[in-house]
C-alpha cells in the first residue's frame, strides 16, 4: 500500500463533494469480529452541516424476505439496476448513521472510505417518501433529512 501524505488525502477528500446522494463504502469493523464493507447514501438535507446523515444498505437481504413487517421501512433495489449494487441490496431507512466530516477525512485517509457513485433521483425520492412515512423514525431526525416542513 502506498503512503500517500495526509494534506494530499484531504485536498482529495475535499475536492470529491459529498451531495446528498452521494454513496460511500467504508470499511467497518463488526461485533462479531468480522470485517467488511458497508455502503452507506448521504441522506442529510444540508450536507454541509455536521455531521451528515446517511442511510446504510445491505446485501443481506433475508431478515426482509422473512419480516415482510418492515419492508414498509425499507427500499428494495434489484442487482445490478445500480452499478455499485451488483446483488439484490435493500436500503434500511431505519438504519440512521451520523459521521462528523473530520471522521470521514480520517477513514478516507486510512484507505477506509472511497466514494463509489451517486443514487438516481428516483431512488432518492422513494427513501424521502419512505422517511417521511415512517413511524420509526423520529422527527428530529426527519427534520435533518426532509427539512423543517416535512
Amino acid at each position: 500500500m502506498v503512503d500517500i501524505p495526509d494534506n494530499i488525502c484531504d485536498e482529495a477528500f475535499d475536492s470529491t463533494e459529498i451531495k446528498r446522494g452521494t454513496v460511500i463504502r467504508i470499511f467497518s469493523q463488526f461485533p462479531d469480529g468480522s470485517q467488511r464493507y458497508k455502503y452507506f447514501i448521504a441522506i442529510s438535507r444540508n450536507v454541509h452541516i455536521d455531521p451528515v446523515i446517511f442511510v446504510i444498505t445491505t446485501s443481506n437481504i433475508d431478515f426482509y424476505l422473512k419480516f415482510p413487517k418492515f419492508n414498509n421501512d425499507a427500499i428494495s433495489i434489484a442487482a445490478k439496476t445500480i452499478p455499485f449494487f451488483p446483488k439484490d441490496t435493500v436500503v434500511d431507512c431505519r438504519q440512521i448513521h451520523q459521521f462528523s466530516r473530520e471522521i470521514l477525512k480520517q477513514r478516507f485517509r486510512e484507505n477506509l472510505l472511497q466514494f463509489t457513485g451517486h443514487m438516481p433521483k428516483e431512488f432518492l425520492d422513494r427513501i424521502d417518501q419512505v422517511i417521511r412515512q415512517s413511524k420509526l423514525i423520529p422527527k428530529n431526525q426527519k427534520k435533518l433529512i426532509l427539512g423543517e416542513n416535512f
